[in-house]
């Protein structure tokens, strides 16, 4: 694990409802955001009768939701265009309980369906691709599929329900490695609520067994660990050079690049929308969308 220097000066400051810690070389942003409102295409997934419950963006910032309740996966373009596959089973297309999705950067949507370990694939359009049976993996097979991410070079990382390991595969889904399992002693995840990447393939592991946020290397080394800000995070996504956490209530707090701390992000207005529970979210350049049986957006401002 990194340690930061002995001499290293720690420093707060607060600029436009945000406090940023400055350690090192650590990233200096002022942001706050706007409160959250329904997204403007809300209404065609609710004539769609589509009440998600996790949410992506692919590069386009198209949305690609997952309504776990009606067993469907839904791509909504700004334009307005909706997309519709899945179903209740247990064979090509169709799920039967599933825990996450993902977008790479080729645009494929990968789903992750506990009940059956397998990995599902689809292109942009959601026309199926393949499937792989975790369980049937040599020489390591996996288990109870609960968060998926996908990096750069394609490759695919998965956490285990009960296990609470990370496993990569390659981007056609042949094992590389694990991570986080007993060989990682004391650092070893306690319960992992998200995963996400950056583009440095840099993981990032909220572990709320452990109350806190790991950072790995592509390879699996512990870069560092900052503590959960939250009891009630939910979710982390990588933005521009940190990363950005959700609660259950909105509330968003912000890691700066080598910073071993989290900010709280203000709204503009200073109070908290009430709003049902969130379960997801994803961001789109400065747009966040989270999920939350709706989709429901706020903008993230930054402070010159």
């Amino acid at each position: 694990m990194n340690r930061l220097p002995n001499k290293t000066v720690i420093v707060s400051i607060f600029i436009a409802g945000l406090s940023v810690s400055l350690a090192g070389q650590s990233e200096q942003l002022a942001i706050s955001r706007t409160e959250w409102k329904n997204w403007n295409q809300q209404e065609i997934l609710q004539n769609a009768e589509i009440h998600p419950s996790h949410v992506a963006a692919n590069t386009f910032g198209d949305l690609i939701v997952l309504d776990m309740e009606s067993f469907t996966v839904a791509t909504l373009s700004s334009e307005g265009m909706l997309r519709l596959t899945g179903g209740w089973g247990v064979e090509a297309e169709r799920f039967s309980y599933p825990t996450d999705i993902a977008v790479s950067f080729g645009q494929d949507i990968f789903l992750c369906d506990q009940a059956t370990d397998r990995v599902l694939r689809f292109d942009g359009k959601l026309n199926f691709i393949s499937d792989v049976d975790l369980s049937e993996m040599q020489p390591t097979r996996v288990e109870l599929p609960s968060r998926i991410a996908i990096n750069r070079l394609g490759e695919i990382i998965i956490s285990a329900a009960e296990q609470w390991e990370l496993y990569q595969l390659s981007s056609d889904s042949r094992f590389i490695s694990r991570f986080g399992g007993r060989s990682y002693g004391e650092e070893r995840f306690g319960e992992i609520v998200d995963i996400a990447v950056n583009s440095r393939s840099e993981i990032a592991v909220l572990d709320r067994g452990n109350k806190q946020m790991t950072i790995l290397s592509r390879a699996g080394s512990i870069l560092l660990t900052a503590p959960l800000p939250d009891e009630e995070i939910v979710g982390v996504e990588s933005w521009r050079s940190g990363w950005l956490v959700i609660n259950s209530n909105g509330k968003l707090f912000y890691l700066s690049s080598g910073s071993r701390a989290f900010s709280y992000v203000l709204s503009v207005q200073d109070k908290m929308t009430q709003i049902a529970p969130i379960t997801d979210f994803t961001i789109v350049d400065d747009e966040i969308f989270a999920a939350n049986g709706s989709i429901i957006s706020c903008r993230l401002i930054i402070h010159e």
